[in-house]
């Protein structure tokens, strides 16, 4: 069966597995990713070298791992080496398993690398969020801030430059209700 015609790795199914907390999901696929990278060549070694129980073994430990995280392609690859492994096409079989490994780890570091950068910006956010809402409560209590306490709020604040002079201007001048209105 061909990669195209069975997924590389199911997602909705992979979360699904960890009741959708997607931050363990995303620390499984470290530690397999960090598990198997070196696999391919390992597992072609050991096979050239007739190590075949080797073989087998980590072929069935990936076939049980890859079924358990919605890493389908490589599990039906893992399947059917197991089954083929005695005939004269055993090679090429081993060379489909290792070609699927080689694209599922793939996937699976773009879809990490992806994943972190959203949580990156969405910690970013909330830091931003977080941030303005101290700005925010400071001047509603109309709490005098100095411009080096400002120029300490200004890196964490998503303001363009302009909007930036136009805080601190508002603020030096004492209009808080328009420096609220800004931050809003």
């Amino acid at each position: 069966m061909s990669d195209s015609a069975v997924q590389l790795f199911d997602v909705e199914f992979a979360t699904n597995q960890f009741s959708g907390n997607k931050d363990i999901l995303l620390q499984i696929l470290q530690k397999f990713s960090e598990q198997y990278q070196g696999s391919v060549q390992s597992i072609k070694a050991e096979y050239h070298q007739d190590k075949i129980e080797n073989v087998r073994r980590h072929v069935h430990t990936l076939k049980g791992v890859s079924g358990n995280l919605g890493m389908q392609a490589l599990y039906t690859a893992c399947k059917q080496w197991e089954q083929h492994r005695l005939e004269p096409s055993c090679e090429q079989q081993l060379d489909e398993f290792l070609a699927t490994l080689a694209k599922t780890l793939t996937v699976i570091s773009d879809f990490q690398s992806h994943n972190s950068k959203e949580q990156t910006a969405s910690t970013e956010t909330g830091q931003n969020d977080q941030v303005t809402k101290e700005l925010v409560a400071l001047l509603q209590r109309n709490e005098f801030l100095s411009h080096k306490k400002m120029q300490s709020y200004l890196p964490s604040l998503a303001l363009s430059a302009d909007t930036q002079v136009k805080l601190l201007q508002a603020i030096d001048d004492l209009d808080y209700p328009s420096a609220i209105e800004i931050l809003s």
